[in-house]
């Protein structure tokens, strides 16, 4: 205990001063001291104690309650109450992590737009980078150009993409353009003594590998290699006929793990950065842990399934002598309900089944920002996930949630009548109907109908035409209380009902005057809406409204023609 006394004071200094408003009291400080830990006056002098409690209450209380709060956050959560805990918002500190210091990345491979479990990468990686003041690095990595094919359009998207979640990028690196980098560390490694030349095929390396046995290539003199190495780069040999290794231990319990594969030969990559000018490539875990270190990384923040990975790059930072970062891994985030899987998309893409990668019914980050989700509800979600090494289910009742309360207060609402069925009826005065386009928000303004007497039509929603039947009363919202006297096969026939005060019990339901109607169509998840919205939408000013009773949408199109948009969220 008499080891740890300053810290222990410290702690209990700095939660006295936030529970009073930012000043501790030495006498309080002193006093729980003594009360929590009774028997270290047998270890301490109580003068001692006093002293250094003094001096420490004094440090404190310079500090701003904001930095108090800060410090307790950071360092010493354990000193939150439950309360505290759940109020908290925000990451918990990174281990390791110094402000100004901190150095982070996103690498992911340009062979396709980004997705929602991207996001989890890209949002952990840029919130501790503002929080430490830190440097938030994007690094393309496309070295392999056979099996992970860039895609040329993903070189912009992605960077759209991080910058509409509200990340900042401050370098920007592409792997395929730092081919040089690479060959020269291989050069050196080889020099070192710790990477060969392998001639065997595939079936030999995977066997071997299982065996735990020594390639027959691996003791090759240095000068060997080098040559063999050279003759890789200027194409003396074909695919498959050489590779070059990293010497590690061949006896790890992970046999991908014993002398892994650090370059390997793509005849004809016809790469969209490089085209052919190199037919020898790095592997992911080569170009990785050199840029890891060129990059000077401090913390690697990425998903749970690269800790073999992790294995592998170990032996290159202990080859070269370099430290290397600190790494941390986080569950993958699942989508269960959509395909998720790049191949799948573009299955889908190749059938039909999707119009392109922003379809609603994709879960890419493109899609949902064409759908009206705003990133901070993506951003907010994700750090509620926090840095955890779980799987998790995709929770899009929750980023719902959060998105409704983001945009509910500035978003317009309409009537949409979906399948519209028709209402005769006759008004018996010259009306004028005021319609709020929001219940509680009333600078958003009202649709204003002059209603003359006479008969009219108007349409209702066909869910609500299927419940009304003759001799019910019902009201159409924000204007008047009807009697179904007739029900036929697509219409009601209606009088205007006796008491028109908003009754209690009866149902009420969205309505569009038939000359004051537009077609409308809006592209759901898994299906199609169609029907027709009031003509006043036409000149809102706004993409996002909300169709009373149904669903948020995005407006993409509208004229007096037709309205077109696309389903945001219930």
């Amino acid at each position: 205990m008499k080891d740890n006394l300053k810290e222990i004071i410290y702690k209990i200094a700095l939660k006295n001063a936030v529970d009073h408003n930012g000043k501790a009291s030495l006498k309080h400080v002193v006093s729980k001291i003594f009360s929590v830990y009774p028997d270290i006056k047998k270890e301490v002098d109580i003068k001692e104690i006093v002293s250094l409690a003094k001096n420490i209450v004094e440090e404190i209380n310079k500090l701003r309650l904001s930095e108090q709060k800060k410090i307790i956050e950071e360092k010493y959560p354990d000193l939150l109450t439950e309360k505290e805990k759940e109020e908290k918002k925000g990451l918990d500190p990174l281990p390791g992590a110094e402000y100004g210091k901190l150095r982070v990345r996103f690498a992911p491979n340009p062979n396709g737009p980004l997705h929602i479990g991207h996001a989890r990468a890209i949002v952990l990686n840029d919130e501790y980078a503002k929080m430490y003041k830190g440097t938030f690095i994007l690094r393309l990595e496309d070295t392999d150009p056979r099996t992970k094919r860039p895609m040329p359009e993903a070189y912009e998207w992605i960077p759209q993409d991080i910058k509409w979640l509200g990340a900042k990028i401050h370098e920007f690196y592409i792997q395929s353009l730092r081919m040089n980098i690479y060959y020269e560390y291989a050069k050196k490694l080889i020099e070192l003594g710790k990477a060969y030349v392998c001639l065997c095929d595939k079936d030999t390396i995977a066997k071997k590998r299982i065996k735990g046995e020594k390639c027959e290539h691996r003791d090759q003199p240095v000068e060997k290699n080098l040559e063999l190495w050279d003759k890789m780069i200027e194409g003396y040999f074909k695919e498959g006929e050489a590779v070059l290794r990293v010497k590690t231990d061949l006896n790890h319990k992970n046999p991908s793990v014993r002398d892994w594969i650090t370059f390997r030969i793509i005849e004809n990559p016809n790469h969209p950065k490089v085209g052919n000018k190199y037919i020898v490539w790095p592997t992911y875990n080569f170009s990785c842990s050199v840029d890891d270190h060129l990059m000077a990384i401090t913390h690697v923040i990425r998903m749970k399934e690269h800790i073999v990975n992790q294995e592998k790059q170990k032996y290159i930072f202990q080859h070269f002598g370099w430290e290397p970062p600190l790494y941390f891994e986080y569950g993958a985030i699942i989508v269960t309900d959509m395909p998720f899987h790049k191949s799948k998309i573009i299955e889908g893409l190749k059938k039909g089944l999707y119009k392109g990668w922003d379809d609603v019914n994709l879960p890419t980050l493109m899609a949902l920002r064409r759908r009206g989700i705003r990133p901070e509800a993506i951003r907010e979600y994700i750090i509620s996930l926090g840095l955890n090494p779980v799987k998790v289910i995709i929770n899009w009742s929750k980023i719902y949630k959060i998105n409704r309360r983001l945009i509910d207060s500035q978003t317009p609402r309409y009537f949409f009548v979906e399948s519209p069925k028709i209402v005769e009826f006759s008004v018996p005065v010259d009306m004028v109907v005021k319609v709020p386009k929001h219940p509680y928000n009333k600078k958003l303004g009202y649709k204003v109908y002059k209603i003359k007497k006479g008969d009219l039509i108007i349409y209702i929603d066909n869910s609500d035409f299927k419940e009304l039947n003759k001799g019910d009363i019902f009201r159409l919202k924000d204007f008047a209380n009807l009697k179904v006297k007739k029900k036929k096969e697509n219409k009601l026939i209606c009088t205007f009902y006796k008491d028109q005060s908003i009754l209690p019990k009866i149902k009420k339901i969205q309505w569009v005057l038939d000359n004051s109607k537009v077609n409308c169509e809006i592209e759901g998840i898994g299906k199609v809406y169609k029907g027709y919205v009031e003509a006043y939408i036409i000149n809102e000013k706004v993409e996002i409204v909300q169709f009373e009773r149904k669903f948020f949408a995005r407006i993409e199109e509208k004229n007096q023609e037709k309205v077109k948009g696309v389903y945001t969220h219930d």
